[in-house]
């Protein structure tokens, strides 16, 4: 299990050592992560309610006090306090001055305050807002210390990682014997979508994305088009699942009717340059974007190189895109614990769009993924 209360000792210890004398969490992952109080998916009623700007935890040495608006109270949409980490409740209610709210909230400890650790999802209007309350006030962001800590899973995070890795196979699973000449992304999408909750997920970790390219299907990297399969077509999944809280995020590429000689080339390459990206990540022995020009250059050398248009892949965990990025610019060592996506792929405009995708954990000796569905040619 994880000890939020320890987490959020240690985050008290950075802002002591740091002259922080407040942090604010907004609902998001880093409060999930500090915690342990669900994020959720994305609600839009959060971030539009009254007195929306100070919905959040208010962090302090000795105490933590937990603003919430008057609807999500009403409508029991409260985060449960499942560790304890939470002193006082307060409701923002409506048609009170938002400002007094908080400073009855906070009373005399607002006088104090002369820094303020803020997360990457602190709004704009909260800074602004409490700049004008505490004009004195210096702001700091609180992004570096929490990657730090984010970015080295637990052995039970892992476990609960490959938990919901393991059901997106099951779907993928699933999904397969359904698709036929005909069906259109939307279709194949709703299915995915569908079964997601079935299997007792809180959803989906991002908007699942199935890529039908070739024949009349023009290529793109939305969430969904009309495209239909046609024969000849490549099918590219790119989707992910939430539940208990963590992420997975998956990718495999089908083929309507035997692929051509070419897309057999484009395949065995991207599975290729995934394989050896994978055994790759030694802890201590690589860095994030040496690890991407490892797949990439494989790629480049069969010819393919301005078709792998994006990144080798992205942390994950709580939120499905985390720090650090598989990519130019991220010198970061990989060590163990960690957790990526290791996903390449090639893209010939109209043509095909062929791409892997796994989650994979950093371990002793190399990568182990965490998803393990077939990566062999699968025709349909």
């Amino acid at each position: 299990m994880i000890n939020y209360k320890d987490r959020i000792s240690k985050l008290r210890d950075y802002m002591d050592n740091m002259g922080i004398d407040m942090c604010f969490l907004p609902k998001s992952g880093e409060q999930e992560y500090i915690t342990g109080m669900a994020k959720g998916l994305y609600d839009p009623t959060y971030a539009n309610s009254y007195g929306d700007w100070t919905n959040g935890i208010y962090i302090f040495q000795d105490k933590s006090y937990f603003l919430v608006a008057e609807m999500m109270v009403n409508l029991g949409h409260v985060e449960e306090d499942k560790y304890g980490i939470i002193d006082e409740y307060v409701t923002i209610n409506e048609g009170v001055p938002v400002e007094d709210t908080l400073k009855n909230a906070l009373g005399n400890r607002l006088k104090k305050i002369r820094k303020i650790a803020v997360s990457k999802n602190t709004f704009s209007s909260t800074i602004i807002n409490l700049k004008k309350i505490l004009a004195e006030v210096e702001f700091l962001s609180i992004e570096d210390y929490l990657n730090s800590l984010r970015m080295i899973k637990t052995d039970y995070e892992i476990s609960k990682m490959r938990e919901v890795a393991e059901l997106t196979d099951e779907i993928f699973g699933e999904i397969i014997p359904l698709l036929k000449i005909g069906m259109s992304e939307i279709d194949i999408k709703a299915e995915i979508d569908h079964r997601t909750l079935l299997k007792g997920c809180e959803g989906n970790s991002f908007h699942t994305g199935v890529l039908i390219s070739g024949g009349k299907n023009k290529t793109h990297w939305s969430n969904t088009s009309g495209n239909i399969i046609e024969e000849g077509c490549t099918v590219a999944f790119d989707f992910g699942l939430m539940k208990d809280g963590f992420c997975s995020d998956f990718g495999r590429t089908v083929y309507a009717g035997e692929p051509t000689k070419e897309m057999v080339k484009i395949h065995e390459t991207i599975m290729e340059a995934q394989k050896i990206a994978i055994e790759a990540m030694i802890p201590g022995m690589i860095t994030c974007e040496d690890l991407n020009m490892i797949a990439r250059n494989l790629i480049k050398d069969q010819g393919y190189d301005d078709g792998f248009r994006h990144r080798l892949g992205h942390s994950i965990g709580r939120d499905v895109h985390e720090y650090p990025y598989l990519m130019p610019g991220y010198k970061n060592i990989i060590q163990k614990n960690m957790t990526f996506t290791i996903e390449p792929s090639v893209i010939i405009d109209n043509e095909l769009l062929i791409r892997v995708e796994d989650v994979v954990a950093v371990g002793e000796k190399g990568g182990i993924p965490l998803s393990n569905y077939s990566k062999d040619i699968i025709v349909i």
